[in-house]
């Protein structure tokens, strides 16, 4: 395979190598099933494809399940040649539900090798066949974990590949942002391009930069892109107080990103206060920090669907987070300058008041 694979050449490439190993020793199923939720391998791979068959979505859905509850964690190949006898002391619910998905599949025999990267258990390779018992062969388990390793290198240059893509594209953004803060001192529009160029970056449907410290009561909304709308004017204000609101106090606890990638598993935090108009399903939210101290966050949204939160994705969020910040005591400094011109002016004023006044006077 090519050095330079994206995940839809990858994901194809795969299920080339997982149905030509399923033809070859004609087993009944041959199933890839991913454990590491940020591995380029997201979706279970079924050979032979359940979407081929006369079956409506609902009844693909259910075999979907069913076999992915026939293949679990393991650090080891395990060769199972009858399911009835090794798996008939299973007493557990969880162990109970994988004994009733390998009789409702009817599988007799299975044959899993684990799929192991960077030390880490990235997906499960499991063979099935659909008979009462089945002897494994040597050459059967060998091949099976020689075409495993072509998988790991294949996912491991597609990784390596995305890093590099990654970083390239954060690169980038992180100079359209930096451009975008020495290009003007006025604090509206730079908040205004930090959120507009880190929403539409990262595609998401909402992005907002607020300012605020543990000693404060409200957040204040300063920079806000919302996907749905044009112009967001004026800016949503806060009206949860920052002592009651959770995510935020988790915020200040940890001083680290904090990631719900489907807030509909945390009802408890789903009373957080959202400049958005609308519900959020997924929530990235970054501390700005100056000096060891809070002074604000960043937070981004996924309005109609959960999202996974990439590592790329949050490094980028953070290293945005840092040019915010610095963005904001420019912002300050620039205020203070003003104030201190227009004192100065009011200054000058009194001083040739006083002048013509002394003037006038002699």
């Amino acid at each position: 395979m090519s050095s330079t694979l994206d995940s839809s050449s990858l994901g194809e490439g795969i299920l080339k190598i997982v149905t030509q190993l399923g033809q070859l020793l004609k087993v009944d199923w041959c199933i890839l099933r991913p454990f590491r939720s940020n591995s380029l391998l997201r979706q279970t791979i079924i050979y032979p494809s359940l979407n081929l068959t006369q079956d409506n979505n609902t009844e693909i859905s259910l075999k979907t399940q069913l076999l992915e509850q026939t293949i679990w964690e393991t650090q080891k190949i395990e060769i199972i040649s009858c399911v009835s006898i090794a798996l008939a002391q299973e007493n557990s619910p969880q162990q109970q539900q994988k004994v009733e998905a390998y009789q409702k599949m009817g599988i007799g025999a299975s044959l899993l090798v684990p799929l192991i990267l960077d030390e880490k258990l990235i997906a499960v390779l499991g063979l099935h066949h659909c008979r009462p018992c089945y002897s494994w062969s040597e050459d059967e388990i060998l091949l099976t974990t020689i075409l495993i390793e072509q998988i790991t290198l294949a996912i491991s240059q597609a990784q390596a590949y995305e890093e590099v893509r990654n970083l390239a594209h954060r690169e980038a953004l992180i100079n359209t942002i930096t451009a975008a803060i020495r290009a003007s001192l006025d604090p509206e529009v730079i908040f205004k391009a930090i959120t507009y160029q880190l929403g539409q970056g990262l595609g998401i449907d909402g992005c907002a930069l607020s300012l605020w410290t543990k000693t404060d009561e409200f957040v204040q909304c300063v920079g806000l892109y919302d996907r749905h709308e044009v112009k967001v004017d004026p800016l949503p204000q806060s009206i949860v107080p920052i002592a009651q609101n959770r995510v935020l106090q988790k915020l200040l606890s940890t001083m680290m990103p904090v990631i719900f990638e489907d807030m509909d598993k945390y009802p408890d935090m789903n009373q957080f206060d959202l400049p958005l108009r609308q519900k959020t399903q997924a929530l990235l939210i970054v501390p700005l920090i100056v000096d060891g101290e809070i002074i604000g966050s960043i937070s981004l949204r996924q309005v109609d669907r959960p999202r996974h939160w990439l590592s790329s994705e949050i490094k980028l969020a953070q290293a945005v987070a840092s040019q915010a910040a610095i963005a904001v005591q420019q912002a300050r400094l620039y205020d203070k300058t003003k104030q201190q011109a227009e004192q100065l002016r009011q200054s000058e004023q009194r001083v040739k008041q006083l002048n013509r006044y002394l003037t006038e006077s002699v």
